[in-house]
């Protein structure tokens, strides 16, 4: 046929001549070797050697098929091991050398060489300079090998399992070794992903993963029909896979089959919708430890609502550049150790785990490093997540933290570790009743969605006892004791997260005292200055409150507040948007407030409003700095019975009142009503005590109506809550 068809061509004379000796030496060597070399040369295919030239000198072959090297003009070697021209080696899957022979018309067999490995194979004539001058030869030995397979079939959804073998065993899919690859599908690995906390790219830096991947292949083709339920499959991890099957369905070590029988050169795979996991290795983080085990149920919910879930799933380990939490030590009280603590406590299990005291519990059980049981020593001190130090001591073969005996060391995870214990470390937890009773911190959502990373820091006496906030949800309550006379302050610190948020204050008789942030769109303060079980005064409170612009507090900015030229407080506003300060006045008092510039004086402002609710100081100037103000009289002190029957006034005080407010009167009051803005009655009683209480009203501006023997009188009341 070669020759059939040079016989086609139309060239000129000249070259026809030279075309025809070349035409006629080459068939030739063909028939000649058709009929003399079958039994000593017999090949898939040829290679011909003449001076300087393979020809071909690029052949593509199969797997398993073989070639043959004819000599038919000079002096030639088949060199398959090292470049002659660099001296360096070829690199082929294996190596393969022919001896000189001298080549004849007919064709001398220098040998046959069969190719039974895919690859590359590149050679050379070491003789002479036959290689300098070009002659070098290829031979692609070209197989649709499971790694071909598994990169160009689309129909196969698994291409993260596809992505992750190829590269890491591409050695192994694209081997003449024969194989069995599970390949986990995409669902699969997003639900380990999702275990682990790891996305699917942070998924081809797993530590484990190439054991995990081997896990997966086992030598030999087993197809679908050959996988029998019973039996067992070795993988090249060394550890077994077991066949079984339910509901009709084939399954392998639990993962059912889901696509089966992809077939190749070298192999097959199936795709299987699990992802399978050898013994030995560790669980995905101390969170699933926790979650799967069924002696943790409490703790689990106690996590949850301690909003640390996320936290304990975080793998710091996988990618330190990224600065996550962890790894962790987790002492995990059991269900058992809950409910016994509840017990001796007097506390409910439902308020131990989500109540106030659920991130003290949570946080004394946590520490911020990797602990495993071989690097405790004795008198050894962790510092927790509360802030304070968990101790370890050890006698004999046992390991005690806080005196608890750790009953299961070392349950590893891969970030971190977790020792079960029979007992709940008791945290430091604040008492719940003082010498004044128990006050009540409610916090509020309007839209259920919690409070995001924003808190709320509870100070008595300047003593920061509690931060508190709502992890979801629409309300959450805090209890704290306090005593008689003591200040509270209550910090709002304003990360980010919902603005549909808002808290109220209770005292001991559950009269709502504060409330900030109730509208949409507004940012709590901060308040200033409560006080426990105190005594009223004969002119209320006057409330200052304190604003920035942005909402980082004043920058180091003051005010200073006199009482009749004495010092009464320096006021700082540290954080926020917004602050309120309740300072209790007599009659007759007059303050001073004196203003101390911070960083950013533009952004301060104040305003001051007296115990009638009546604004009396007024710095807003925003882009200014605000300005100092002396001599603000509180409310007039009547210096006898017969000065107040001559104003005919009463005395109205707090005003503005959180709820409850009293009547000083020399004269009987008769009746009492109290009138909404458009003149409705609201309220009405002929028994007036000493402690009204309205606290049911809602918080905005009302009429107060004082009916005694003779006179009527009018007064502006002021309703906070």
């Amino acid at each position: 046929m070669f020759c059939l068809l040079f016989n086609h061509f139309i060239i000129n004379a000249s070259t026809m001549n030279l075309v025809k000796i070349y035409l006629s030496f080459l068939c030739s060597v063909f028939i000649t070797f058709s009929i003399n070399g079958q039994s000593t040369c017999d090949a898939d295919h040829i290679v011909l050697l003449t001076n300087f030239e393979f020809t071909p000198n690029e052949l593509t072959i199969a797997p398993g098929e073989s070639v043959a090297f004819i000599n038919i003009e000079g002096n030639h070697t088949v060199n398959g091991i090292s470049s002659t021209v660099t001296d360096t080696s070829f690199n082929n899957p294996f190596d393969f050398f022919l001896e000189e022979t001298e080549g004849t018309i007919s064709g001398t067999c220098m040998g046959v060489i069969d190719f039974e490995i895919p690859g590359n194979y590149t050679f050379d004539c070491s003789l002479n300079f036959n290689a300098q001058l070009g002659m070098v030869g290829n031979i692609i030995v070209d197989a649709f090998t499971l790694q071909d397979l598994l990169l160009y079939n689309d129909t196969i959804g698994a291409w993260q399992s596809v992505y992750a073998i190829n590269a890491y065993l591409p050695e192994i899919l694209n081997g003449n070794q024969e194989i069995t690859v599970f390949l986990p599908n995409d669902e699969a690995v997003d639900a380990m992903g999702e275990l682990i906390n790891l996305n699917q790219f942070d998924h081809v830096a797993f530590v484990d993963l190439i054991e995990a991947l081997k896990f997966h292949i086992v030598e030999g083709v087993y197809l679908e029909e050959d996988l029998i339920p019973g039996t067992t499959l070795t993988t090249i991890q060394g550890q077994d896979l077991i066949i079984g099957g339910s509901n009709g369905d084939l399954e392998i070590s639990g993962a059912k089959i889901v696509q089966s029988n992809y077939t190749a050169y070298n192999g097959v795979a199936h795709v299987i919708d699990l992802c399978l996991a050898p013994e030995g290795f560790p669980e995905a983080t101390v969170w699933e430890i926790i979650k799967q085990s069924p002696d943790h149920t409490l703790l689990e919910t106690a996590i949850i609502n301690a909003g640390l879930v996320e936290e304990l799933r975080s793998q710091d380990e996988l990618d330190p550049s990224l600065s996550l939490p962890g790894p962790f030590t987790v002492f995990a009280p059991t269900d058992a150790a809950f409910e016994a603590i509840s017990e001796e406590l007097g506390i409910p299990v439902a308020d131990l785990i989500d109540g106030q005291y659920t991130d003290n519990i949570v946080k004394t059980h946590l520490i911020g490093t990797k602990n495993p049981s071989s690097t405790l020593f004795n008198n050894q001190l962790l510092p927790n997540y509360e802030g304070e130090f968990n101790k370890i001591n050890i006698i004999g073969d046992d390991i005690f933290v806080e005196d608890i005996l750790i009953e299961t060391p070392d349950l590893q995870a891969y970030n971190g570790v977790v020792h079960v214990i029979n007992e709940v470390i008791a945290p430091d937890l604040p008492p719940l009743e003082g010498t004044c009773g128990t006050w009540t911190l409610v916090l509020k959502n309007q839209i259920g969605d919690g409070w995001g990373d924003n808190t709320l820091e509870i100070a008595v006496n300047d003593e920061i006892i509690a931060s508190e906030t709502l992890i979801s949800g629409y309300q959450s309550n805090y209890k704290f004791g306090v005593d008689a006379e003591a200040i509270v302050d209550l910090y709002y610190i304003a990360n980010n997260g919902s603005s549909y948020s808002s808290y109220e204050v209770f005292d001991e008789n559950n009269v709502k005292i504060f409330a900030s942030g109730s509208s949409p769109n507004s940012v709590p303060g901060s308040i200033r200055g409560l006080r426990a079980c105190k005594k009223p005064t004969s002119c209320g409170d006057f409330e200052l409150i304190m604003y920035d612009e942005f909402g980082d507090g004043w920058d180091f900015g003051s005010l200073d507040v006199y009482i009749d030229e004495v010092f009464y407080q320096t006021i700082d506003m540290p954080v926020g948007y917004e602050q309120s300060v309740i300072i209790p006045t007599e009659q007759g008092n007059e303050l001073d407030f004196v203003y101390y510039g911070g960083v950013y004086q533009q952004e301060n402002a104040y305003v001051v409003y007296n115990a009638d609710g009546i604004e009396v100081v007024s710095e807003l100037g925003f882009n200014n700095a605000p300005g100092d103000a002396y001599g603000v009289q509180a409310c007039p002190n009547p210096t006898s019975t017969a000065e107040l029957e001559a104003e005919n006034k009463s005395i109205i005080y707090p005003n503005p009142a959180y709820g409850i407010f009293s009547i000083q009167s020399e004269d009987p009051i008769r009746k009492l009503r109290i009138l909404d803005l458009m003149g409705k009655v609201v309220y009405e009683s002929t028994e007036v005590s000493s402690d009204i209480n309205v606290s049911w009203l809602k918080g905005q501006n009302y009429i107060l109506e004082l009916q005694k023997d003779q006179k009527k009188e009018i007064h502006k009341l002021l309703l906070l809550n």
